[in-house]
């Protein structure tokens, strides 16, 4: 049975490891290459910048005085959040939530090995920064816009629009 799953699954398999592996490598050469808060100009709207985000995604609840309950309410609730997903992927199979799933795993790598996800993509207009995130939250980000843009499409189809 789950010979099966690995031969029927094995180009969600493979993109599961390549996207984990370029996460885990991009972070490793971020924390080898830069100081902590040393940012790097790539293009006008992109900027390398290293930070340890102690909140959740795209630095939400990112404040160092709830490190210690925050830790552990946001790993507790990434191991749900991944298990539910999981769960989805298993029932649907598609790259959606295998995408979504991929990027929870690496940013809870990240949680567990160092306390908190390693940032450091900086999008910006002028002095305006979006977000500064990594590449598992570029996956969980394509995930849900897949998952969004599936459900839009089935919408408008069963509707006839």
């Amino acid at each position: 049975m789950k010979h099966d799953f690995i031969v029927n699954n094995i180009n969600k398999i493979l993109l599961f490891f390549n996207i984990l592996i370029l996460d885990i490598y991009t972070k490793y050469w971020i924390i080898h290459n830069f100081h902590l808060y040393e940012y790097k100009y790539i293009i006008p709207i992109l900027n390398i910048l290293y930070i340890h985000n102690t909140g959740i995604m795209f630095g939400f609840l990112n404040h160092d005085y709830y490190i210690s309950i925050q830790y552990y309410i946001i790993n507790i609730l990434t191991i749900i959040i991944n298990y539910i997903v999981w769960i989805q992927f298993k029932k649907n199979n598609n790259y959606s939530y295998l995408l979504i799933f991929t990027g929870g795993i690496g940013n809870f790598i990240d949680r567990i090995y160092y306390g908190f996800v390693i940032d450091f993509i900086d999008l910006h207009i002028y002095q305006w920064h979006i977000f500064i995130f990594n590449l598992s939250d570029v996956s969980i980000i394509t995930g849900l816009f897949l998952i969004i843009i599936n459900k839009v499409h089935h919408t408008i189809r069963n509707n006839n629009i």
